[in-house]
């Protein structure tokens, strides 16, 4: 056998080998059909094993193993056309449960209100924004959350129409501040809600005298905004924060005994961030605070 002929067959060899690898493109063309699954809303966990073996075919590539690229590819292939043919099967499941959740979920808001019926809008905007990016596997999973949430609400709003008529009016909690060492310390405290039946609120804090051996204060914030109800809980929200003055004195030389004012100036804001939000518990209300009117 001469020369020509020897490399002919080596040619011949080595091409028969390379064709029983897989190409590049083909692993591109494997993730072409997981990515356009995916953008269906079909679940990663049911593309969890297509993508296992196109990552067996790529590593062989990687390593110039041909045998486990093909065998990768080759299991890829079927799974993937398995996965494919029930595609729409699946999808339709998915949004045949969403549709149906969100169906009682719509029914049992209808007998919610105040802060029942935020919880529920908030968590509805979680699967809302899933569907958004058509991640409906997680829009089922949240929508399941949901579902489970909703005897919670209804319980709550039971306890809040226990209460709701309970509450108007201003209740105020008072503390005096001790010391056992210093009988100057004699600072009072004062906690102030008004509950109005238009549903506006304030809430009062202020303080004045001697809190501490080394500390005076005399301060009041008083904070305006809505109120409804969590439940058996009373919620604040507030839209507007007044301090109305806020002037400490220290003592800056306890030999001496020499006091320094640190006082602030007296400023009005409006709140959007829900900072100054407040809540107290109907139970507490009665424990704590007199209602005066």
């Amino acid at each position: 056998m001469n020369r020509r002929s020897l490399i002919g067959i080596f040619s011949l060899t080595a091409l028969l080998i390379a064709g029983c690898g897989v190409s590049e493109k083909s692993i591109q063309d494997g993730q072409t059909r997981i990515d356009a699954l995916k953008a269906k809303g079909v679940p990663d966990s049911l593309l969890s094993q297509s993508k296992l073996y196109l990552r067996m075919a790529s590593d062989g590539i990687l390593h110039k193993n041909s045998s486990e690229s093909s065998k990768g590819m080759s299991e890829f292939k079927k799974e993937i056309s398995n996965v494919e043919k029930s595609a729409a099967s699946i999808i339709s499941q998915l949004d045949s449960e969403i549709s149906a959740i969100r169906n009682q979920v719509e029914s049992i808001k209808a007998r919610l209100t105040g802060h029942q019926v935020f919880k529920l809008d908030s968590a509805i905007k979680t699967v809302d924004s899933l569907l958004g990016v058509n991640n409906k596997a997680d829009a089922v999973a949240q929508s399941r959350k949901i579902q489970k949430l909703l005897p919670v609400l209804i319980e709550d709003e039971r306890k809040a129409n226990e209460i709701k008529d309970k509450v108007f009016g201003t209740w105020t909690c008072t503390n005096v501040a001790k010391h056992s060492e210093d009988r100057t310390v004699n600072a009072v405290e004062k906690k102030i809600f008004i509950l109005n039946r238009d549903g506006t609120a304030k809430f009062i804090e202020k303080k004045s005298g001697k809190s501490g051996p080394y500390l005076k204060e005399d301060y009041e914030y008083n904070s305006y905004g809505t109120f409804g109800f969590m439940g058996d809980t009373i919620y604040l929200s507030i839209n507007r924060f007044v301090a109305v003055k806020q002037n400490f004195t220290r003592m800056t030389d306890i030999k001496k005994k020499v006091w320094t004012p640190d006082n602030h100036p007296p400023y009005d804001t409006i709140i959007t961030d829900k900072s100054q939000d407040r809540f107290v518990a109907y139970q507490d209300l009665l424990a704590d605070f007199v209602r005066s009117k």
